[in-house]
């Protein structure tokens, strides 16, 4: 599925103008139709090197480590 698009917007990646402007963030939509090629993707994300997602992951498991998540 292709969205038209303006000339402007090639870097944007494709999808609804109305959940551009409602998130006012960058999003990756993608159709997912194999179950492992999800698992794949969210674990090349989540693990890719950021410093701001690293801080996260860590306090995440020092949480799940102390017991302190619901």
């Amino acid at each position: 599925m292709i969205h038209k698009r303006e000339p402007n917007a090639r870097w944007v990646n494709q999808s609804h103008e109305d959940l551009l402007r409602a998130w006012n963030a960058n999003m990756d939509i993608q159709f997912v139709l194999d179950p492992y090629a999800c698992a794949k993707y969210l674990m090349s994300y989540t693990t890719k090197p950021e410093r701001e997602m690293s801080l996260l992951l860590e306090a995440t498991h020092k949480e799940c480590r102390e017991g302190s998540m619901p």
